[in-house]
């Protein structure tokens, strides 16, 4: 069942995306509509690459892998 939330008396369902990295950029992409998005989070230019569904309130969460940092032994 999803989601619907009211918004100047008009109802919107809610759309989870999914998030991966490029180089600089972060994509954001729903499966439910196709709606897609990107971010460089190095300048901040935002970019919408498709628009899915006008009647959606899309949210996503990007966690980027991180690396465990390098260790020198100190012996």
């Amino acid at each position: 069942m999803r989601k619907q939330f009211e918004m100047a008396g008009e109802r919107l369902e809610r759309h989870n995306c999914q998030s991966w990295q490029e180089e600089d950029w972060l994509y954001f992409s729903c499966p439910d509509c196709g709606f897609t998005r990107k971010l460089n989070w190095k300048t901040g230019e935002l970019a919408l690459i498709h628009q899915g569904d006008s009647k959606a309130l899309h949210s996503a969460l990007h966690a980027p892998l991180m690396e465990h940092p390098q260790v020198e032994n100190s012996n």
